[in-house]
């Protein structure tokens, strides 16, 4: 059965979102100089969700483009194809199976998940309690039970961007693989915009369209 990724996505966008904006009390960890004078990155990812008994349950392959402070645009391309395009000012959600866009004003598509400090300049530190690097990996547990998740493992390879898990309350698991990294590229600005094709429905706070 088809179903929404969104949570996975926008959590990840907010560990993202918040290391952007934010400062690390390990100034010299590798993903504080990844992160350093970020503008926009871009990268491929396959992401794999496990069950809370750690069985495989999906996998699916996609595009990630993101400028700060608060643009982004996640490409799900395999095994289907479905957008989700934040512009800061809204979030459209598009599915082309279902001929459906969902949109929704950026501060609420993005609330009681992490993403909401994509837009925040907050130290990292403030929400999260922040391991020292271990191994290459960087492990962010929230200050506050409001995040989707309990758990996030970030993993380099030296400098370099390798990984993403998230965990949540139920012992379910979201692994990121990130490939094919670029930083501080050039974005078309149209790229974090979005029109609906003509024949969807279109669904906003207010109701269906």
């Amino acid at each position: 059965m088809k179903t929404s990724k969104s949570c996975a996505i926008l959590q990840c966008l907010g560990i993202f979102g918040g290391f952007l904006f934010g400062s690390s009390a390990f100034a010299e960890d590798p993903l504080h100089l990844f992160l350093k004078d970020l503008k926009s990155l871009r990268a491929n990812f396959e992401q794999i969700e496990y069950d809370e008994h750690q069985k495989e349950i999906r996998r699916s392959q996609g595009t990630l483009d993101l400028q700060r402070p608060s643009r982004f645009r996640w490409e799900y391309q395999k095994p289907y194809v479905q957008s989700i395009i934040s512009d800061g000012t809204q979030v459209w959600f598009y599915d082309p199976d279902l001929a459906q866009v969902t949109i929704k004003p950026y501060s609420r598509a993005l609330a009681n998940t992490p993403a909401v400090l994509l837009s925040s300049d907050e130290p990292i530190e403030k929400n999260f309690l922040v391991s020292k690097p271990h191994d290459g990996k960087i492990e962010l547990r929230p200050k506050t039970k409001d995040t989707g998740f309990v758990k996030a493992i970030v993993g380099f390879s030296g400098l370099e961007l390798q990984s993403m898990e998230l965990e949540d309350s139920f012992g379910q698991k979201t692994h990121l693989q990130f490939s094919a990294i670029q930083r501080n590229h050039e974005v078309p600005e149209e790229l974090f915009s979005f029109t609906p094709p003509t024949g969807v429905d279109v669904i906003t706070a207010e109701g269906k369209k």
